[in-house]
């Protein structure tokens, strides 16, 4: 809509003064021209902010997704790890009692 506003305020800023104005007329229409350029650019200049700042906020929400696919994947990794951990030991211990047990075998033989 500010780009729509935009372009009508810029036509109209570019249209010929009607005929058979009077000087002081003349005068009033240039400056109404004038000011409606400048409204113009300052609406343009407004289109131009929206356009960054929308795109500001699609990479934030871009940037927010990516994060937390990120700490997805990192709870994924550490619920593997511990998962590894537990195995180890109870791996570990079941090869300690074995080898305990193994020992006081040899030493109940001697």
């Amino acid at each position: 809509m500010l780009q729509e506003a935009s372009e009508t305020l810029a036509a109209l800023a570019d249209a010929p003064p009607p005929s058979g104005l009077g000087e002081l007329e003349a005068r009033e229409f240039t400056a109404y021209s004038t000011w409606l350029k400048r409204s113009s650019e300052k609406l343009e200049a407004r289109v131009k902010e929206t356009k960054a700042a929308r795109k500001l906020m699609e990479s934030t929400k871009e940037m927010q997704e990516m994060n937390q696919s990120f700490n997805l994947q990192y709870l994924s990794l550490q619920q593997n790890m511990q998962a590894e951990n537990r195995q180890f030991t109870m791996v570990s211990n079941l090869m300690k009692k074995n080898h305990a047990a193994a020992r006081e075998a040899i030493n109940n033989v001697r």
